[in-house]
C-alpha cells in the first residue's frame, strides 16, 4: 500500500500543478467550487489512479468531470478514496463529498462541507407570497447528470457571468481514526469526544480565540487536536 501511495503522490504532483482558484461568486450558471474544471488525480479504493479535469457542483453536491467538453458525473463515487487538486484534497465520506483539512496521517481528520444555498435562487411571486424557482435554478438542477445525458462545458462558461449569485454555506466536521461517525465541529462535541483533554481544549479555544466557523481557525484546531 505504501508503494501505491508513493506512486499516487508522484502522479498527483506532476499532473495538478495548474489547478484553478476557487470561484469568487458562484452562481446559477456556474455553480462550481473552482473557476474552471481543474486537473486532479483520483485514488480509487482498489489502488488504481485516474487523471481528469474535475469540479465540484455546489448546488447538486457532486463531483463532475470534463469528458471531451461534456460534463459527466462519476458513476460510483463510493469507489473514490481521495481526490487531489493542487491546493486541497477531497474525500467521499458517509455518502458525500468533503474537503479534508487534516493531513493524510492524522489520527483526527477534519472536513469542510460546502453547499450552495438554494434559497438564494428562489424568487417571491404572487399575492400570497408563494415562491417559484427561477429558470436558472432549474438549469442548475438539471446538471445532475450521469452516463446517459451530458451538458456542454462551454455553454456554461459563456453564460457564467449572467447567473444569479448564491451564498455558499460551510460546515466543519471531525472524525476520529477508526470510527465511522462524522461529528459537527462544535465546542460541546469536542469536549464530549475527548473527555480526558477537556481542560486543554477549553484553554486552547479561549487563549487562541478560536472561531470554529472560520477556516483559518479550524486549521489551527486541527493541528492542535492531533497533538493530544
Amino acid at each position: 500500500m505504501k508503494k501505491v501511495i508513493t506512486l499516487f503522490v508522484f502522479v498527483a504532483t506532476a499532473f495538478i500543478a495548474q489547478s484553478q482558484p476557487r470561484t469568487a461568486s458562484p452562481n446559477s450558471n456556474w455553480p462550481y467550487l473552482l473557476e474552471d474544471f481543474s486537473p486532479c488525480v483520483i485514488l480509487h479504493e482498489d489502488g488504481n489512479v485516474t487523471k481528469v479535469k474535475a469540479n465540484y457542483n455546489l448546488l447538486n453536491e457532486v463531483l463532475q468531470y470534463n469528458k471531451n467538453g461534456s460534463i459527466m458525473n462519476f458513476t460510483d463515487p463510493g469507489d473514490i478514496a481521495k481526490i487531489s487538486f493542487n491546493e486541497f484534497v477531497m474525500e467521499f465520506v458517509d455518502n458525500d463529498y468533503y474537503i479534508r483539512i487534516s493531513a493524510d496521517d492524522s489520527k483526527i481528520h477534519v472536513y469542510e462541507k460546502n453547499k450552495g444555498n438554494m434559497n438564494d435562487l428562489m424568487e417571491s411571486k404572487g399575492a400570497y407570497g408563494s415562491s417559484t424557482t427561477t429558470a436558472a435554478t432549474s438549469q442548475s438542477i438539471d446538471l445532475d447528470i450521469g452516463g446517459i445525458n451530458s451538458f456542454d462545458v462551454r455553454m456554461l462558461w459563456d453564460a457564467k457571468d449572467r447567473g444569479k449569485i448564491f451564498r455558499v454555506n460551510n460546515q466543519f466536521y471531525f472524525l476520529i481514526k477508526n470510527t465511522e461517525e462524522l461529528i459537527p465541529l462544535k465546542k460541546n462535541n469536542l469536549l464530549k469526544s475527548f473527555p480526558n483533554h477537556e481542560k486543554e481544549i477549553k484553554s486552547y479555544l479561549k487563549q487562541e480565540r478560536i472561531n470554529l466557523s472560520n477556516t483559518d481557525d479550524v486549521r489551527k484546531i486541527t493541528v492542535f487536536l492531533n497533538t493530544l
